[in-house]
């Protein structure tokens, strides 16, 4: 979720035939492609895309070598986390934050960490949209960006 910025109603769709992970040990020198079949306005497999995220930005570490063989290794068709909430999602980070002494993340703060994080590497509101997975750019307005000085850069690349 903070990688990519899913929400977890595409969590729960996720096959490993669908997701094209780089090499545990070349990871970072290819990029990160997953499909989302359906997602909070996705409904619909047939308005499915891809999230390509380009080895060039530098995403995240790799998850751990027992997470990644969870996501590469068995049935190609098996759904990944077909029951997950956001509610469940959002318990253990309660818990996690407790022990740890951090303020609560939602699973929604790791989408706007992503969105974030991709808003400076993109040419334009266009591109925006293919990266949030959105179908509108005011969407992206309305969601992700909240100054002036934001918004002002991003129209200044277009």
């Amino acid at each position: 979720m903070y990688v990519c910025g899913f929400r977890v109603k595409a969590i729960q769709y996720f096959r490993r035939c669908r997701v094209f992970l780089p090499a545990w040990s070349k990871w970072g020198q290819r990029d990160l492609e997953i499909i989302v079949a359906v997602d909070k306005n996705r409904k619909k497999r047939g308005l499915r895309t891809t999230l390509i995220l380009p080895k060039a930005w530098n995403y995240p570490r790799p998850p751990t070598l027992e997470a990644w063989r969870f996501v590469v290794d068995g049935p190609q068709d098996e759904r990944l986390f077909p029951s997950v909430t956001a509610n469940q999602v959002n318990g253990i980070l309660r818990t996690l934050s407790a022990k740890l002494g951090l303020t609560r993340p939602a699973t929604y703060s790791f989408r706007r960490a992503y969105v974030n994080r991709v808003i400076p590497l993109i040419g334009s509101k266009g591109k925006l949209v293919k990266f949030t997975l959105h179908f509108d750019e005011a969407m992206v307005d309305a969601f992700y960006r909240r100054t002036a000085k934001e918004r002002e850069a991003l129209e200044n690349k277009q």
